[in-house]
């Protein structure tokens, strides 16, 4: 199972003009802001990611970010295609965990990554 979530820039030529500008120090200082906030999602994640007896899934747990000159895109992803409807369906029973466990903590800090992103920005502008 994998979430994307992806924010693009489609905004007045000066937005992209200015993060044209900020360039390859400035992707990576976005990166880097929005690192942290990421590493808490991610634990987040695997606090409620649902365990059998291996705790494989839960171990599997990963994020990546990458920022072009119009997007960020953080990856939540558990590297495997493993029960989606076991672990996305709301009626199955969870002994350990629960259901939407990456959709959850990922809509929960949303604005959390957003405003690390827009502060980077701000602070190179």
């Amino acid at each position: 199972m994998r979430y994307d979530l992806v924010r693009e820039v489609d905004s007045p030529a000066e937005i992209g003009e200015i993060i044209r500008n900020i360039g390859r120090n400035g992707f990576s200082a976005i990166g880097s802001a929005v690192e942290r906030p990421a590493a808490v999602i991610n634990g987040q994640i695997k606090e409620i990611t649902p365990v059998g007896k291996t705790g494989f899934l839960k171990s599997h747990n990963t994020y990546s970010i990458t920022v072009t000159d119009n997007s960020v895109t953080i990856t939540f992803d558990n590297n495997m295609g493993y029960a989606p409807i076991q672990h996305e369906t709301e009626w199955f029973h969870h002994t350990t965990g629960r259901a939407k466990f990456m959709e959850i903590p990922v809509l929960k800090g949303v604005d959390t990554l957003a405003d690390a992103a827009v502060k980077a920005i701000a602070e190179m502008v």
